[in-house]
């Protein structure tokens, strides 16, 4: 990742200044004031925002805005970094405020808030650091842009700024969580002795029951051996209790059917009655009507005599048809009414015999 490209409006001595940036090392030369500083903290805004540097310090004098823009590539892509400011008066005091932050990436232009575009710089720029905007990169101070105040710290080899240094060194390498590792180790170590030496006195102390121990043991192994034999002779019983739930089940099966065939034994005791009581009143219509058949068959032998002789009678008086002969006197009754006689009175003995049994 190098820079490329550098824009900046309204940032120090420079109203509008495009810096173009090679390949290799470019090297800023100018007098005391010419902004050669200026355009290293432009830079670092384009990149971290406020952080660094204080806006009110950067922003030429009398301008209501500023902006930064760089450019970085990889050889593959390009990122364009870009932040306006616009000055704002709040309570009477004067203060920068970010307006906007961008990011191009190979033309693709998308906004994002001060932490957002921080975390993108640190990603590309591979730096272990802080996406909070407010925080200051001692990456960025001390491996790529030193200020002239904290190189005369470096050459003065002052203690708080070589163990500072050498804390940024650590972070940058990734080694802080090395020593963060360390450090809890040796803690952790320290409360294993600790905690080693509790034991130890509570082991001495906990000696004179090893014989109160053994006795619980024995106590405990009887209490075992005990809760086992109870255990079997539980099973067996459990195994009796399903041998009783099976019989008295088989024998409430049986009570249902036998209940079942006394009902049918109570509707065909029913139904017996009922045909014996039906027999009965039939036996004795069969009764009434031979009686009366035998009646009708008594009077039907009265009438057949008094039939005869009626017709004889009236085949008598009745006057010869014309131009024929005279009736033939035939005496006694008529064949056909004999015939139905003879068959009543053969019929008449079963009556008397129904009507018997």
């Amino acid at each position: 990742m190098r820079l490329a490209h550098l824009t900046v409006r309204n940032v120090r001595s420079f109203a509008s200044a495009s810096l173009p940036l090679g390949d290799g090392t470019t090297l800023l030369v100018g007098d005391v004031g010419a902004g050669k500083t200026s355009l290293l903290y432009a830079v670092e805004m384009a990149l971290f925002g406020f952080a660094e540097v204080d806006a009110g310090y950067l922003v030429r004098h009398g301008a209501h805005d500023a902006e930064v823009g760089l450019r970085l590539e990889d050889g593959e892509h390009t990122y364009d970094f870009r932040r306006r400011f616009r000055r704002r008066t709040v309570r009477g005091k004067e203060s920068f405020q970010l307006d906007t932050s961008t990011l191009t990436v190979d033309g693709a232009t998308q906004t994002y808030s001060a932490t957002e575009l921080r975390r993108r710089a640190i990603e590309l720029l591979g730096f272990p650091d802080n996406p909070n905007p407010n925080a200051h990169s001692d990456l960025w101070r001390w491996a790529v842009y030193v200020p002239q105040e904290r190189m005369r710290a470096v050459l003065d080899d002052d203690p708080a700024g070589r163990a500072s240094r050498l804390e940024t060194i650590r972070k940058a390498l990734g080694l802080e969580s090395y020593r963060t590792a360390a450090e809890s180790a040796g803690a952790v170590a320290l409360e294993l002795g600790r905690r080693a030496e509790r034991w130890d006195a509570e082991a001495q102390g906990l000696a004179h029951y090893e014989d109160d121990l053994a006795r619980w043991r024995e106590a405990g192994d009887a209490a075992r051996a005990e809760s086992t034999a109870l255990t079997e002779a539980i099973d067996r019983d459990e195994a009796t209790l399903r041998v009783l739930d099976a019989e008295i089940a088989r024998r409430e099966r049986a009570a249902t059917e036998f209940n079942a065939l006394e009902g049918r034994i109570e509707q065909a005791t029913g139904a017996v009655e009922t045909a014996t009581a039906n027999r009965s009143r039939s036996e004795a219509r069969n009764a009434e009507l031979a009686h009366r058949m035998d009646a009708v068959g008594g009077t039907l032998e009265r009438e057949v005599p008094v039939r005869s002789e009626l017709a004889e009678i009236d085949r008598r008086h009745r006057p010869p048809a014309r131009g024929g002969r005279p009736p033939s006197r035939s005496h006694g009754p008529d064949p056909a009414r004999r015939g139905r006689a003879r068959r009543g009175r053969r019929r008449r003995p079963d009556r008397r015999r129904r009507a018997s049994s």
